[in-house]
Order: structure tokens, then C-alpha cells, then sequence
């Protein structure tokens, strides 16, 4: 009794969609939102209402989208954040399944789909309705989301390659020590029907060799964050598709059904480069807001890593990317 009735809220737009699908792409999307708070429109899931519903996470550096086959009567970007996600997965796991009206299986009932009524409230609410037992109100995230969707590349990639993933996950954690002494860079070089992943350090250097099911556009290569990269194969058992559309622009991994991962490369000097090459590269933002009293290795990982935000204003003004190394 002690509880506040809620205020009468008008929607704006609302419509039945697939709990099943909807809570578990947005929890997929979720480790991919960034921790810091500096950026409120980074920090939460964003759907993309309309038809169909897409969702979409990103930190800067890394994103996560995946198209749903579910539709909604409103063409809008919401952003909800992640606690609210969190939220979301609490009550739809405790509340039990609305058993279909007619049925003569248990099977049915078991099976049948959780359809959750959302609404689209005022400018900063959404609320979902878990069947008569329970509903929540979320408060979105205010602001306009990142064109994440405008940096997913298209056409057809230069490199693709076909790996094992447990093979990768294996073949990163036996270079991760030295990486870590070496800005975090793990090197990945395709040839020959192999993958080489190798991490210099200052004074020390390691490899691990793994073959590739199918690779096309080889030769090439490119450098990922370690830690962005184990987390992304660590626990997947199946292929994993990894694919690159330009020497700047994010790489792309796929695995089954979940979504797609964009992770940008890191800028590396190859053994094949003249030192005089990494003299002339560009930098980015991201370097020239870097303050003197950063330490040197601060600095070197700035410069190495572009982030995405830099590469989709690149694709709006169209201005020509740089030449990285």
C-alpha cells in the first residue's frame, strides 16, 4: 500500500514484440556499451525502432549490431541504458509464460512465444508490459545515438577468412603477456591458408600459428586491442568470420546467430615499412587532444587507435581517409 500509483502515461506508439528475441539481442549488445559515464549516449543500448528493429551498442571503438525480424509502428531512436537492460532480463526471466488461451499440449505452452506489449511514452520513456503479472518503466537516455549504422561497411570485403574460434582464443592468450607490455597490439597476418598472431614487446617478440578453413584476399594483415579481441572469441566454440573492407575502416566478426562485432585496427609498424612511413602518419583527434604531461605510452596508444566516431564524420564530410600504417 505504501507503493506510489503510477501517473496515467500516454504513448506515443506501441505494439507487441518478441520478448525472446528482443531481451536477449539487447543483452547480447551490452558488454559493447561504454563503462564511462562521460558519455551518456554511449553508455546505454540503442534500439532502432521501426521495420525492422535494429540494435545497436558501441564504445567508441567497438560496436555490436544485429537486424531483428520483429517490426514496431514508430520510426525512432531510442537509448536505453544499461542498467535498464539489466532490468529488463531480472523481470522477464522471474515472470512466468502467458500459456496460449486454447491449447491441449504442454509442449505448447512451454514453447509458446512471450509477446511483450512496448510503448514508446513522451519523450524519455519506454515501457513493457510482461503479460498481467508484471510491466516496466525505463527512463531513456536523452540525446541522439551515434550513426553507428552508417560505419557498418558494404560491399564485398578484401580479406574473409573462415576460423575455428576456440583455436583463436587459444592462439590470442598465448600472445596476450607480451601484447600487454606492447600497447595492447596483437598483430594478425593471413597467408599460405594461416593465420599468424604475433605481439612485440620491448624486448621480447611471440607467434602462434593456426589454420585457416577458408581464406580469400590473402595476403593481408591487421592489428586488433587484445583485450577487445580475446573478449570477443573467448567461449565461442564454432566458426568464427572474420572480415576487413579497408586498411582504416573497423574489421568485422560473425558468429551463428549473434550480432555482428566491429572492432577498429590499431596502427602498427610492419617489419616491410621503412621507418620513414610511420614519420608521415596522420594524426588523429584522438592524438592532437592528447596533453603534454601524458606519459609516452599514453600517447602511443592514442595515435595507434581510431576510433569509430572518427571514422563515421570521415564518411559524412567525405573526406579522404588517411593513410594509416
Amino acid at each position: 500500500m505504501d507503493f506510489p500509483i503510477l501517473p496515467e502515461m500516454t504513448a506515443r506508439a506501441e505494439g507487441l514484440v518478441d520478448g525472446d528475441i528482443l531481451i536477449a539481442a539487447m543483452l547480447a549488445a551490452l558488454p559493447y556499451v561504454a563503462t564511462d559515464t562521460t558519455r551518456p549516449v554511449l553508455s546505454g543500448v540503442t534500439l532502432v525502432l521501426g521495420n525492422p528493429i535494429e540494435v545497436a551498442a558501441g564504445d567508441g571503438f567497438r560496436m555490436s549490431h544485429q537486424v531483428l525480424g520483429l517490426s514496431f509502428p514508430l520510426e525512432e531512436k531510442i537509448i536505453v541504458p544499461a542498467h535498464g537492460v539489466a532490468i529488463l532480463d531480472h523481470v522477464f526471466a522471474k515472470t512466468p509464460r502467458t500459456p496460449p488461451s486454447t491449447t491441449d499440449s504442454l509442449i505448447k505452452v512451454i514453447t509458446a512465444k512471450r509477446q511483450l506489449q512496448m510503448a514508446v511514452i513522451g519523450d524519455n520513456k519506454v515501457r513493457l508490459d510482461f503479460g498481467p503479472a508484471a510491466s516496466v518503466v525505463i527512463n531513456l537516455i536523452v540525446g541522439k545515438p551515434p550513426e553507428w549504422l552508417a560505419l557498418i561497411p558494404k560491399g564485398e570485403p578484401v580479406l574473409q577468412s573462415q576460423l575455428f574460434a576456440p583455436q583463436m582464443e587459444a592462439a590470442v592468450k598465448r600472445v596476450r603477456t607480451v601484447a600487454k607490455g606492447g600497447n595492447g597490439i596483437v598483430r594478425m597476418e593471413f597467408a599460405d591458408g594461416k593465420l599468424k598472431v604475433s605481439a612485440k614487446g620491448e624486448e621480447q617478440e611471440i607467434s602462434a600459428t593456426i589454420d585457416t578453413l577458408n581464406t580469400q584476399g590473402e595476403p593481408g594483415r591487421t592489428a586488433l586491442n587484445q583485450k577487445y579481441l580475446l573478449d570477443y572469441v573467448s567461449g565461442k566454440q564454432g566458426i568464427v568470420i572474420f572480415s576487413k573492407y579497408t586498411d582504416t575502416g573497423p574489421v568485422v566478426f560473425e558468429y551463428q546467430k549473434s550480432p555482428r562485432v566491429l572492432i577498429m585496427p590499431m596502427a602498427v609498424q610492419w617489419g616491410d615499412e621503412t621507418p620513414h612511413a610511420e614519420k608521415a602518419e596522420p594524426q588523429s583527434e584522438a592524438a592532437d587532444a592528447t596533453s603534454d604531461a601524458e606519459s609516452d605510452e599514453e600517447s602511443n596508444t592514442n595515435e595507434s587507435e581510431s576510433s569509430l566516431e572518427e571514422e563515421t564524420a570521415e564518411q559524412e564530410t567525405g573526406k579522404e581517409e588517411p593513410v594509416t600504417e
